[in-house]
């Protein structure tokens, strides 16, 4: 029956539905969804008008209950290593060398995951405690203009053999490349080896 219900769940919301073993200490089992934010909230309401249909509606409450009330005690007891398991590699360990709790691990691993690459990589705190000196670099990573992106292309190797230019860019635009002359001006055409590439800017934006 379970395996007949994950099947129609797939076929009606379109998400990928999987069993898990129940964990240690547990008896119920999980069910992983993968799909779109769209598809798993559908999944998620089939799963509930199903549990409604065949346990009743008190009793599924009581359940519901049950099962956030071992969800808050489950995060309560999780180390920020455990918390940080969303995020990207070293993470965890990141969290466990500075001593970062699971609430705050959490955010950080719903941050974008250039950002958490060069926050591993670039964060020594030097006279502040190490969690307060990462709050207070995690908020000025997040402020723009975020400059320090670039460098982090560069450390992941998006940038190899390629020319990275900055530029202001005023009133008039800017172009990036080979500078017109007045051959080009009169629509003469540029040499083979040559190449024109132009910035248009949209001031609108």
């Amino acid at each position: 029956k379970a395996g007949a219900s994950i099947k129609e769940i797939e076929a009606r919301c379109g998400v990928r539905a999987s069993a898990l073993d129940p964990k240690e200490g547990e008896a119920m089992r999980s069910l992983r969804l993968e799909g779109t934010k769209v598809q798993i909230a559908e999944a998620k309401t089939m799963l509930e008008q199903k549990v409604i249909l065949t346990l009743g509606e008190k009793a599924a409450e009581k359940m519901q209950k049950h099962i956030n009330t071992k969800i808050l005690e489950r995060k309560r007891a999780e180390s920020g290593f455990d918390a940080a398991k969303g995020g990207v590699t070293g993470l965890g360990d990141f969290c466990q060398k500075w001593k970062v709790n699971a609430v705050m691990a959490r955010k950080l691993a719903r941050l974008d995951a250039q950002l958490q690459r060069y926050m591993i990589r670039h964060f020594k705190p030097l006279k502040a405690k190490p969690v307060n000196a990462l709050r207070a670099y995690t908020a000025a990573l997040l402020k723009q203009p975020q400059r320090w992106r670039l460098e982090a292309l560069y450390e992941d190797g998006e940038l190899d053999g390629e020319v990275c230019e900055t530029l202001t860019v005023g009133d008039s635009g800017a172009t990036i490349g080979r500078q017109r002359n007045g051959a080009e001006g009169s629509g003469e055409s540029l040499a083979p080896e040559d190449q024109l590439i132009e910035l248009e800017v949209n001031p609108a934006f």
